[in-house]
């Protein structure tokens, strides 16, 4: 489904905004929620759409300026996965980004729990889902990777 690649990308664009940004009180949860969402295989266009608004909104009220800004910086963008797809790009990176999808799929469940207790994500998540729009850090992305796969083990 197109749309969960849309949401997806602007939930990591959402993760960017936060590197220059405060989060709100319902961030994490709707970083969390679209990625619990975008691993649903029953999920409905209709439920994609609306986690993608909450993006959307989100990034809003966080960043409200980025949305009329004269000359952007970039630092707030939505990544566009179909960049992944093209013929050029590095399959080993790319397949890297894809295990890493998954892996944060994965933990976000134990997040979400986490968050709803009045935590915060953790740091290696964060900066999982921020690296993903990144197409210069190979050997970072492979470094969180296991990192990633260690956590999943024991969870």
């Amino acid at each position: 489904m197109k749309e969960k690649e849309i949401l997806l990308g602007k939930l990591i664009g959402l993760m960017r905004t936060t590197s220059s940004h405060e989060k709100s009180e319902h961030t994490d949860r709707v970083i969390l929620g679209g990625l619990i969402l975008y691993d649903d295989p029953q999920v409905t266009k209709e439920e994609v759409e609306g986690a993608i608004e909450s993006v959307i909104n989100e990034k809003r009220i966080i960043a409200p300026g980025c949305f009329t800004c004269a000359s952007p910086c970039g630092n707030t963008d939505d990544y566009d996965l179909r960049i992944m797809d093209g013929p050029d790009y590095d399959a080993e990176l790319r397949d890297e980004k894809r295990k890493m999808i998954g892996k944060l799929c994965t933990l976000a469940y134990a997040e979400y729990d986490n968050v709803s207790r009045g935590g915060e994500l953790s740091r290696k998540f964060c900066q999982a889902l921020f690296l993903l729009g990144e197409e210069d850090f190979k050997e970072e992305i492979v470094k969180i990777n296991k990192e990633l796969l260690e956590i999943c083990s024991e969870s």
